[in-house]
């Protein structure tokens, strides 16, 4: 949506700007502990941390990040806060750990980064994307060939009561997909995004009636040889 690209024209991480304040990081780091059950889901999805490189996109104060450090991974914090960033920083020091930081908004990962990972860790912070299907395709983009991506996200049922302008904003993105804003997907459409690109294996779990989380990874192959003529 152009509202949202020219947002981040004029709004520019690399410059100093900074949508979170040190104050609102604080409180969401107390607020936000990590999940355990959530950290053990997304290391079963993607066969274990150790040794594989993992990008924690929107990593926030990056407790998940430093989680998937504890477990062997080489960690990549990534977000558009350098607010957020230091905090992460601040974690790996006293841990005694090391991963990388860039900071840049979502939909720019490939041109911040330069570089593919084994493993995205993409929670709750997809809403903060510029669009919803070139987001999808972002990330595919910084996926290696057996990569794995694991996204978790509320979808817009979770705000119960948006303003006039919000619940605008909702009906434009559901029926048009355009994005004003950081509204949060309607449900189905991140799995819908990655679909299209009918690129890689989507597989998504709806049980729980506000979240909606995908895993997209490459399609098995078949190696069984053609018989000749065939």
């Amino acid at each position: 949506m152009v509202i949202n690209w020219l947002h981040s024209r004029l709004h520019r991480p690399d410059r100093g700007w900074d949508p979170i304040s040190a104050e609102y990081a604080a409180r969401y780091a107390e607020t936000h502990p990590v999940d355990p059950a959530l950290v053990e889901r997304f290391a079963a999805t993607v066969g274990g941390l150790a040794g594989r490189s993992v990008v924690d996109v929107g990593c926030g104060p990056g407790h998940y990040s430093l989680e998937f450090a504890k477990r062997g991974a080489a960690v990549t914090c990534f977000d558009v806060s350098r607010n957020y960033l230091a905090m992460a920083k601040k974690r790996f020091l006293q841990a005694n750990l090391s991963a990388e930081y860039y900071c840049g908004y979502l939909d720019e990962i490939g041109s911040v980064t330069k570089r593919k990972y084994d493993a995205l860790f993409v929670n709750i912070c997809w809403y903060y994307c510029m669009n919803d299907f070139s987001f999808a395709r972002a990330l595919i983009d910084v996926l290696a060939p057996t990569g794995v991506i694991f996204v978790r996200e509320t979808t817009e049922v979770f705000d119960t009561s948006p303003s006039k302008k919000r619940k605008l904003a909702y009906w434009l993105n559901r029926h048009f997909r355009w994005k004003v804003g950081h509204v949060m997907p309607p449900r189905g459409r991140i799995e819908a995004a990655f679909l299209r690109l009918g690129t890689h294996e989507v597989s998504a779990d709806y049980r729980d009636p506000i979240t909606d989380i995908v895993t997209v990874r490459a399609r098995e192959r078949n190696e069984t040889p053609l018989a000749v003529g065939s």
